[in-house]
């Protein structure tokens, strides 16, 4: 946090909120629908197949990120994981 705060000052990024809470309580209680124009989510995949339920990038995920996206927003995920990356969310809208 403490380095992501240095860059952001170094860029003279002026605006910025950091909740210290689950994501999902966030983006359904604290973020407006259609508010957002980029969400970046950047991770290491859980591979093992008993942590597969625990993943945070799941249909219900996705669409609710889709939600919160302006009209041409834009999701960018980035994972470690290749077989995470081809997965398949079907149709979020």
């Amino acid at each position: 946090m403490g380095s992501l705060l240095l860059a952001m000052q170094k860029e003279a990024i002026p605006i910025s909120i950091f909740f210290c809470k689950d994501a999902v309580d966030v983006l359904k209680n604290d973020i407006p629908d259609h508010s957002l124009e980029t969400i970046q989510i950047s991770f290491r995949s859980l591979a093992k197949a008993r942590h597969h339920k625990r993943r945070l990038i799941q249909t219900e995920f996705v669409k609710l990120l889709h939600q919160k996206l302006k009209p041409n927003g834009l999701l960018h995920i980035v994972t470690d994981w290749e077989n995470y990356a081809d997965h398949n969310f079907g149709n979020c809208k």
